[in-house]
């Protein structure tokens, strides 16, 4: 073969890998929109399977505490009497710095049954306490008609 052979050879050889080399450049933009698409893609799967396990896996993102706070009311400075609730009952304790003293020991059906009475008995709730309060009201109401019809 002679030199003219070799030479034409060798240009398309580069020029067949000149093209694929143009093929294989891409822009920055496209890179950076290649980028952030995996990323996406990558916190997705992470987001997804994070949602899986917290279904499938008992007890993950319950409540893992034995103990839940009813209520609480403060009583000093820095001191509050606390309700909490342990299996099925009710814990009244006091707490101040660096103390805190059980003071009762309570059923929650108890508890419930107790706050109802106290409740009743401050709002005076019964049925002859509603009768007479709705009888009043209605007496008062047709009193003032009366006195608007006579006026």
């Amino acid at each position: 073969m002679n030199k003219s052979a070799y030479l034409l050879i060798a240009c398309c050889y580069v020029g067949i890998a000149s093209a694929e080399a143009a093929e294989t450049i891409t822009s920055p933009a496209g890179g950076m929109l290649k980028m952030a698409l995996g990323l996406i893609a990558v916190l997705g799967i992470l987001g997804l399977l994070a949602w899986v396990l917290k279904r499938l896996v008992p007890g993950v993102g319950k409540q893992q505490s034995a103990v839940r706070i009813v209520g609480g009311v403060s009583v000093g400075a820095r001191e509050r009497v606390m309700v909490l609730e342990v299996a099925d009952r009710w814990l009244v304790v006091g707490v101040a710095p660096g103390q805190v003293s059980a003071l009762a020991n309570i059923e929650v059906d108890e508890a419930y049954k107790l706050a109802q009475r106290e409740v009743d008995v401050a709002l005076d709730i019964s049925p002859q306490s509603i009768a007479s309060a709705f009888s009043s009201a209605l007496k008062n109401a047709k009193n003032k008609l009366d006195v608007n019809k006579h006026a």
